[in-house]
């Protein structure tokens, strides 16, 4: 036998099935990709269609990343009703202060500890004198008078009403919104009319999990009457469960990734799945 022959013959059907399996291997996922790219951009446009029913519309890139992070068991800060908290919001009060009374209310301001805790402060009167201060200026005065530590939180969203704009500031974890630790502002003519307070003071990781899509999300939209007839402005990820009608009796609760839509009016939307 021609050995030489015989290692040419070898070589040149080894280079020609390497260069079938690669040419197999790139037209291959070339293909997958284009298929993909199609279906992907099908789904996005039978999406929008189907919001269309509702007239939503969305004006803003849907976003594509799927995001992987821990779901979280997080604590609240518990308040127990005391003097200093009391009069800290409305001034000297001379009624009762124990876990069996929850609401305190001195001439125009009152308070209200909800669960035991979340504050939901309340002034009324005619406010009719308009203070010229930025919000930020309020704000700032306001905490300082009320002894009200906002270290750790950021502000996120800011909405115009007819009566009051609120100011909403949460906490963070990584680079996520922690919808569920928050605290808002009501101004109204550079007064502060209502303040609401909630924060977790503790956080456990648990397993990863993955986001779904925020194409797949959006179809939630379906059964959320107030979205009807708006504008879809921007789509965010962040942390959140609902506080449903057991919120009151527990301390700690888990919170996963959810998508998160905020419309042309600056109202937003969790956009959560039947389990919770």
């Amino acid at each position: 036998m021609d050995w030489n022959k015989s290692n040419t013959i070898l070589i040149v059907v080894f280079l020609i099935v390497n260069i079938f399996l690669f040419s197999f291997i790139y037209f291959s996922d070339s293909f997958n990709l284009e298929y993909d790219l199609k279906e992907k951009e099908e789904f996005l446009q039978s999406v929008k269609e189907i919001l269309k029913q509702k007239n939503i519309i969305i004006s803003c890139e849907i976003p594509s990343k799927i995001h992987k992070a821990p779901f979280l068991e997080v604590e609240y800060d518990v308040i127990s009703p005391n003097r200093e908290l009391v009069e800290n919001f409305i001034g000297k009060y001379d009624g009762i202060i124990n876990e069996d009374v929850l609401f305190y209310e001195n001439e125009n301001e009152s308070l209200e500890i909800v669960g035991m805790k979340k504050i939901i402060y309340e002034k009324t009167g005619d406010f009719n004198i308009k203070n010229e201060d930025s919000a930020d200026d309020i704000i700032d005065e306001f905490c300082k008078r009320k002894n009200i530590d906002i270290s750790g939180f950021v502000k996120v969203n800011e909405i115009d009403s007819k009566d009051y704009k609120l100011i909403k500031f949460v906490e963070k974890y990584r680079t996520y919104n922690l919808e569920n630790s928050y605290i808002h502002f009501y101004i109204k003519n550079g007064e502060i009319i209502k303040f609401e307070m909630q924060k977790i003071v503790s956080l456990s990781e648990r397993a990863n999990i993955k986001s779904i899509s925020a194409a797949e999300a959006l179809l939630r939209l379906m059964t959320i009457n107030f979205a009807d007839n708006k504008e879809i402005v921007d789509i965010q990820i962040c942390y959140y469960t609902k506080e449903n009608e057991d919120f009151q009796n527990i301390n700690s609760i888990s919170v996963d990734l959810v998508w998160k839509v905020i419309f042309s009016d600056k109202t937003c939307a969790y956009l959560v799945g039947e389990e919770y």
